[in-house]
C-alpha cells in the first residue's frame, strides 16, 4: 500500500515539475534596434522660462534655464537672448540683468532678463512674451483675468496666542496665525501672498496660499497639504496681496504640486513633465496677474477671526 502511494506521489510530482518548466519558456522579446541615444542639442536649444507680468507697475522680470542633464544638478542659464513682451499693439523690451542700466538692481546674473522700463500688464488683455534664442523663437502666452477685490472671509484663518510665556521682547504681545496653504473648490482659482514684517529681527516673511476651483483627492488627503504659521505681533498690520490666474496656469501649478508637495499623497501619479504655454519646444511657464493689495491692522484680522 505504501509503495502504491510513494510510486503515484512521484508520478504526479513529475507531471508537475514538467509543467512548470514548459510554462517557464520565455517567449518576450524587445526590438531595440529604433532606440537611439538622446540628442546632446537637446540642452542647446530647449529653454525653459519662469516668469510673469502683473498689474502692478514696476520693473518685471523672469528667467531662462537649460534642462538639467544627468551629468549636471544645476541649471545652466541661457544668456544672450532677446526678450520682449507684447502687450495688444505696445511691445516692451527686457534686457539681461547683467547688462541693465537700473542701478537699484541687487542681484545682476546671467539668465536673468528685467524690463528696461517699468511697465504693468492689463487685465482681460493678452500678454505675449517672446524670446529669440539660437535661430529659434519661442512664445508663451497668457491672458490676464480681472481680479476681484480682496474679502477677508476668502482666507480661513485661525489663531492662537503665542504659547511662550516670556518678557522676552521677541516674544512679547506675539500672535500666530495659521492657515492651510491649499484650498480646494473655488469657482476661480487665485494665490495669495501674505507679508508680514519682523521688526525684531529686520525681516520680511512671505507665505503663500492656493485657492484651487477643482477638488482634487490627491492634493485633499496629501500630508503636504501643510498649514503655514504666521507669527506677527498684536500691534502690527498684514499685507495681503491676491493674484488673479488663468484657468491653464492654475492647470500648470496642479501638474507642478503632483510633482513635488502632493508626491507622496495617497493618490500620486505615475511622474511626468508639467504643462507648459512656450511653444516651440520650450517648458515652463510665463504666466499674466493682476493684483489686488489691501493692507489689514492685525488687530482687526484678530476681532474679524473672532466673529466668524
Amino acid at each position: 500500500m505504501h509503495t502504491i502511494l510513494k510510486t503515484n506521489s512521484s508520478f504526479i510530482a513529475f507531471f508537475v515539475y514538467l509543467f512548470l518548466l514548459l510554462s517557464c519558456e520565455n517567449f518576450y522579446y524587445e526590438d531595440i534596434s529604433e532606440i537611439v541615444p538622446i540628442s546632446s542639442n537637446l540642452n542647446e536649444t530647449t529653454i525653459i522660462v519662469n516668469g510673469s507680468i502683473t498689474s502692478e507697475n514696476k520693473f518685471h522680470s523672469l528667467t531662462l534655464t537649460k534642462p538639467m542633464s544627468l551629468n549636471s544638478m544645476n541649471p545652466d542659464s541661457i544668456s544672450g537672448a532677446h526678450v520682449y513682451l507684447v502687450i495688444e499693439t505696445d511691445t516692451f523690451e527686457y534686457q539681461e540683468s547683467i547688462y541693465h542700466n537700473y542701478g537699484d538692481i541687487v542681484f545682476r546674473q546671467h539668465g536673468t532678463y528685467i524690463s528696461k522700463d517699468s511697465i504693468s500688464g492689463k487685465p482681460n488683455c493678452l500678454h505675449s512674451l517672446h524670446i529669440e534664442y539660437k535661430d529659434k523663437v519661442y512664445i508663451a502666452s497668457d491672458t490676464m483675468i480681472k481680479v476681484k477685490p480682496l474679502n477677508l472671509s476668502e482666507l480661513k484663518f485661525y489663531y492662537q496666542p503665542d504659547l511662550f510665556e516670556s518678557s522676552t521682547p521677541y516674544f512679547k504681545d506675539k500672535i500666530i496665525l495659521n492657515i492651510l496653504c491649499h484650498h480646494f473648490g473655488y469657482k476661480q482659482p487665485n494665490i495669495y501672498q501674505i507679508i508680514t514684517v519682523d521688526k525684531y529681527l529686520n525681516k520680511k516673511m512671505i507665505s503663500t496660499v492656493y485657492h484651487h476651483n477643482n477638488i482634487d483627492p490627491q492634493g485633499v488627503l496629501s500630508e503636504w497639504n501643510k498649514i503655514l504659521a504666521i507669527w506677527t505681533g498684536i500691534n502690527d498690520s498684514v499685507w495681503i496681496i491676491k493674484h488673479s490666474i488663468s484657468q491653464p496656469y492654475e492647470n500648470f501649478l496642479i501638474d507642478v504640486f503632483k510633482e513635488t508637495e502632493w508626491k507622496t499623497g495617497f493618490f500620486s501619479e505615475v511622474s511626468a513633465n508639467p504643462s507648459s504655454n512656450v511653444t516651440n519646444g520650450g517648458m515652463g511657464y510665463f504666466y499674466a496677474s493682476d493684483i489686488y493689495k489691501k493692507s489689514i491692522p492685525i488687530i482687526e484680522l484678530k476681532q474679524f477671526i473672532e466673529n466668524e
